[in-house]
């Protein structure tokens, strides 16, 4: 995106805000407010925890075969749906022949030599039940070690979408750069496959009629591997055994984020693998800084339906309750993590009556403000302290008793 000046040209000099408003699609006379995220970020169909249905969006940056940090290319089927990723390669070129060379975006940051060395936060918004907004941040993705050496990255959120819009969300994963670099390895081996003339070759890859396969979200991979010999597949596989899809992805064996790992953002701060997942913005209602952050759990419920759906499963339940890790030091500069979570609460005869969110986190390096710079406030490094979320209370209104949730 590029911001223009009152004529419509180009202004070079100018930044696109992080919330801006778009006019009506219905053809309404009002305008809706939203961010780069929310309205031109490109998602894909995805398989949910809750609803069944869902949406995530594509990584805009992943790693080349030898572990670079590359930007992506989208890669779209015959119908202009967007269905996953190509790493940039120099050996990619124009049809004149010409090698291409990628824009600079505002949406990654560069070294000195001009390669991308990590994407940049993206806000999003999402309209509450009552019309109001909540505001979140999707921290930039890549993982480092102590040294500044990129270790991996993180999935994008999965947005859980309900009748009226988005109804929640799922966490992504940290996952190793190998997973990404070996997937970029097997992408580059099926554009050598191809005919010189870019000609299909008999079936049908992910990208459409005998396109190469991009990378492809987790979530759409589960959608997919219904109908793959792969895990958790279907019987009929048309493909038969030998389908070039079946284990192509094995998202647990490359994943980062268990057993309280801890890693460094771009900056040198180092943070748990949940304090890159996607976060909810608390802002001071006076100065209207950043006062306050909470990284979303494995399932996060924005609406009374999608906790009515949850609670019928104990599964989702323990998701939407998981204990998430933040990291603090103490005054003698030792890592002190601390376990938030929240609480569902229910009936004496069992039905879903509210629920006690995680408190919200203050201070601390996991805290980002686009108008103050990483760190917020409290700055990278500072004490945390928490502060008590509002309670959710449900009404009785379609709150059915748990099948196989329900208190333990």
């Amino acid at each position: 995106m590029v911001a223009v000046d009152e004529s419509g040209a180009v202004d070079p000099e100018a930044d696109v805000p992080d919330v801006f408003y778009m006019k009506d699609n219905g053809g309404e006379d009002k305008l809706h407010a939203t961010t780069f995220f929310n309205a031109f970020l490109p998602k894909v169909p995805t398989s949910s925890e809750i609803g069944g249905v869902g949406e995530q969006a594509l990584n805009m940056v992943t790693f080349d075969p030898d572990g670079n940090i590359v930007p992506t290319i989208i890669q779209y089927d015959p119908l202009g749906n967007p269905v996953g990723t190509l790493p940039y390669s120099d050996e990619f070129s124009d049809s004149s022949g010409a090698e291409l060379t990628p824009p600079q975006l505002p949406i990654f940051e560069y070294g000195a030599d001009g390669k991308v060395t990590t994407q940049v936060e993206m806000p999003m918004i999402v309209k509450d039940a009552s019309g109001g907004i909540r505001e979140f941040n999707v921290p930039p993705p890549i993982v480092f070690d102590e040294n500044g050496d990129p270790l991996g990255m993180s999935e994008p959120p999965k947005l859980m979408m309900g009748d009226a819009g988005v109804s929640g969300f799922e966490a992504g994963r940290v996952l190793s750069k190998d997973f990404f670099s070996e997937q970029s390895a097997a992408i580059a081996e099926s554009f050598a496959d191809m005919p010189l003339d870019g000609s299909p070759q008999g079936g049908m890859g992910i990208g459409g009629f005998g396109s190469p396969m991009g990378f492809i979200p987790s979530g759409a991979m589960d959608q997919i591997n219904q109908y793959t010999s792969g895990p958790g597949a279907a019987a009929n596989d048309p493909f038969g055994p030998q389908d070039p899809m079946a284990g192509m992805y094995d998202f647990d064996k490359y994943d980062l984020s268990a057993g309280g790992a801890s890693f460094f953002d771009a900056g040198g701060t180092q943070k748990t693998g949940d304090e890159f997942r996607m976060q909810e913005i608390y802002r001071d209602t006076e100065t209207g800084a950043v006062a306050g952050y909470q990284p979303i759990t494995e399932v996060m419920c924005l609406t009374q339906d999608c906790f009515r759906d949850a609670s019928q499963s104990d599964s989702v339940l323990a998701k939407i309750e998981e204990k998430v890790e933040v990291l603090s030091f103490d005054a003698d500069g030792r890592a002190v993590i601390a376990e938030i979570g929240g609480q569902t609460l229910f009936t004496a005869d069992g039905h879903l009556a509210g629920f006690i969110p995680p408190p919200i986190v203050m201070g601390g390096g996991g805290m980002y403000d686009p108008m103050a710079g990483p760190g917020g406030p409290g700055g990278p490094g500072d004490a945390l302290s928490f502060a008590q979320n509002d309670m959710m209370f449900f009404s009785a209104m379609d709150m059915a008793g748990p099948g196989m949730g329900g208190p333990g």
